[in-house]
């Protein structure tokens, strides 16, 4: 349900107010549907967890892809854009801690807890501030 509706304010509201091109809303579009399928198919083994595990790779790259969008973004206000900078920043560091750090996978929830933190805070400051 959060989905849906995160989708609708974004499509509905963010991505027009904020005047956001076409390549973000595809790379936003591209995201909720990498979501959509992580959620709705589990990591369990075989086929199901290659499927699961590539969804939340597309959904977080894309997630990531945002915050760096909004950073270059020059028609935001400043504060908006460092406060996206610095949680991109922080997105890649997690990218690259299960990348190249196997061991921080038996954290990974609380990784996923704080990306998606970092992004929504991002989200929020540019609609609120912007």
């Amino acid at each position: 349900m959060f989905l849906l509706l995160f989708g609708i304010f974004m499509i509905g509201w963010f991505i027009p107010h904020l005047n956001l091109s076409l390549v973000f809303t595809v790379i936003f579009v591209l995201g909720v549907a990498g979501q959509f399928i992580a959620v709705t198919i589990p990591e369990t083994k075989g086929l199901q967890k290659t499927i699961h595990i590539a969804a939340a790779g597309v959904m977080s790259l894309m997630t990531l892809l945002i915050t760096v969008y909004l950073t270059a973004n020059t028609n935001l206000i400043t504060i908006s854009r460092v406060v996206s900078g610095v949680v991109a920043v922080l997105m890649l560091i997690s990218w690259l801690l299960v990348i190249f750090y196997k061991k921080i996978y038996k954290h990974a929830l609380l990784l996923q807890v704080l990306y998606f933190f970092g992004f929504f805070i991002a989200i929020i400051t540019v609609t609120y501030l912007n």
